[in-house]
């Protein structure tokens, strides 16, 4: 497979991907001196969140629960989300579960994707992922990375949509055979770019070869944590460095 190389080696790149990071969260403060502060600052937020939004709909108990649903969510970052399982381990129905997380995702503690699968046979169709406003939440490294992409391109959606009425939309690609992309972004019902995340692998993805078949020719990029180097494959996958990347990134180059 050829190549072509877009950069150098690049200096360390903690200090950029720890401020990309930052940029999500809704206090800017550093995680990296005080985690001690930050860890206390979170609970004393999601406390304020839900006893000051529910305290008036839900009792004490219900909202030891919607604490627990948070808890139950964070290992979940990354993967589906299964309705009956989050029922089942709070022992409650699903209707429950759905309209609890209906109303985190209305005073912004998470949000969520969907599958996307108008063109692609064999598309799982139901479950959603679900990711958090405030990166800081998810303990995991992989899945912590992915959460921060969410919210980046998230954001970019909704100032195409606020500032040029554009209708957009954040989805993830898989089929039941396990070929998945984690993001795919649709402007106007029309998807315009793949999005894949990894840590340190910059072997592009098979995947998206996979939903080339589907999706036609758009633009394709892996964003990679830690990398030496920048490049384009031969059929035009832009492997880049995330941090580098999102400090650049506007979708108003894909329309």
């Amino acid at each position: 497979m050829e190549f072509i190389l877009l950069s150098g080696p690049r200096q360390s790149g903690k200090t950029t991907l720890t401020k990309q990071l930052l940029k999500t969260l809704i206090t800017y403060f550093d995680l990296e001196e005080d985690p001690q502060f930050y860890r206390r600052w979170q609970k004393t937020h999601l406390d304020v969140m839900l006893r000051q939004d529910f305290l008036d709909l839900y009792s004490i108990r219900a909202l030891k629960r919607l604490e627990l649903l948070i808890d139950l969510l964070k290992p979940r970052v990354s993967s589906t989300t299964s309705y009956s399982n989050l029922a089942h381990d709070l022992q409650v129905d699903s209707k429950t579960i759905k309209n609890w997380l209906e109303m985190l995702e209305s005073i912004y503690a998470v949000f969520n994707i969907t599958p996307y699968h108008t063109p692609i046979a064999r598309s799982i169709l139901k479950e959603p992922k679900f990711y958090f406003y405030d990166v800081g939440r998810v303990a995991d490294k992989g899945a912590r990375l992915e959460n921060l992409v969410a919210c980046s391109l998230l954001k970019e959606i909704h100032y195409l949509e606020d500032a040029y009425g554009y209708k957009g939309r954040l989805h993830y690609l898989k089929t039941k055979e396990g070929q998945e992309i984690d993001f795919l972004i649709t402007i106007d019902e029309k998807p315009i770019l793949c999005v894949e995340v990894k840590n340190t692998d910059d072997t592009p993805a098979r995947s998206f070869h996979y939903f080339s078949k589907f999706l036609g020719d758009m633009p394709r990029i892996q964003l990679v944590a830690s990398m030496k180097r920048e490049f384009i494959t031969q059929d035009g996958i832009q492997v880049s460095y995330l941090a580098n990347f999102l400090s650049r990134f506007s979708l108003n180059d894909y329309l």
